[in-house]
């Protein structure tokens, strides 16, 4: 069953309450229900006003070629004993600890911008791998993956007409290991993967990237980061903003989040 967001909630409102009339949103000769194509303003508000918004898990969306082409690598590498890692023994210290990491990648970027999906979505991933290797951590043993998960917002309004439709997929690599320790996390990104706006409604949303923390131990030393699509539906009577939150981690896991 999917999350249901109340509109209660996570509605801002252009003017007044959520119960105010069409008129009070805007001056009536900017409102007037005919221009808009509608026989009454009941009619063009039962349109316009977004009711409800629902978040539902959905098979996968991406297959395995479109996940590699946005830049998650397909199944796992392992470094040559005596190679990388010899030359990095002394450097390669603090292993547990964030400080000592490297996040590689953007912190923010957009998603959906005026009901289009972003473009050059290959570069937007992030990776924390140790510090010291951070030009060299496809070397690193033992990647897995991809790991990936897809997701549905979807808006209705008070006929029940579904407006707004946003489906992204969550994915990235695992488990990356130096010399048997830890569980490093790479290429975590979160995709577009199919728009749908109707008439009248406006759609864009974005990603911000947390901090990585360590949820494992000093000896198996475990990335964790938070991966947050921040999104806003808009039409000329509403504007309702929400967030989705998924905690990655680099041992395959991750939790999501509705946040009103």
């Amino acid at each position: 069953m999917g999350k249901k967001i109340s509109s209660v909630l996570l509605t801002v409102l252009m003017i007044g309450a959520s119960s105010a009339s069409a008129n009070e949103f805007a001056p009536a000769d900017s409102l007037r229900a005919a221009d808009y194509g509608f026989s009454s303003p009941v009619e063009m508000q039962g349109y316009f006003d977004i009711a409800d918004v629902e978040i539902n898990e959905v098979p996968t969306a991406l297959s395995s070629t479109q996940l590699e082409a946005a830049g998650v690598r397909l199944g796992g590498a392992s470094a040559n004993e005596g190679t990388i890692f010899d030359a990095l023994t002394d450097l390669i210290v603090n292993l547990d600890d964030p400080k000592a990491w490297a996040t590689l990648g953007n912190r923010f970027w957009k998603l959906i911008a005026n009901n289009q999906p972003v473009v050059n979505v290959r570069t937007q991933t992030v990776t924390v791998v140790p510090q010291a290797l951070a030009q060299n951590w496809m070397a690193m043993e033992n990647w897995k993956g991809p790991y990936s998960r897809s997701y549905t917002v979807s808006a209705k309004n008070l006929y029940g007409i579904t407006v707004i439709s946003h489906t992204y997929t969550v994915a990235f690599n695992y488990g990356g290991q130096v010399q048997g320790q830890g569980a490093f996390l790479a290429n975590a990104t979160i995709i577009p993967t199919a728009v749908d706006v109707a008439w009248g409604f406006t759609l864009n949303s974005d990603v911000q990237v947390g901090q990585p923390i360590n949820t494992g131990s000093a000896a198996s030393p475990t990335p964790g980061v938070d991966l947050t699509v921040q999104w806003e539906m808009k039409s000329i009577l509403k504007v309702i903003q929400g967030r989705d939150q998924f905690f990655v981690r680099g041992d395959g896991s991750s939790h999501h989040t509705t946040l009103n």
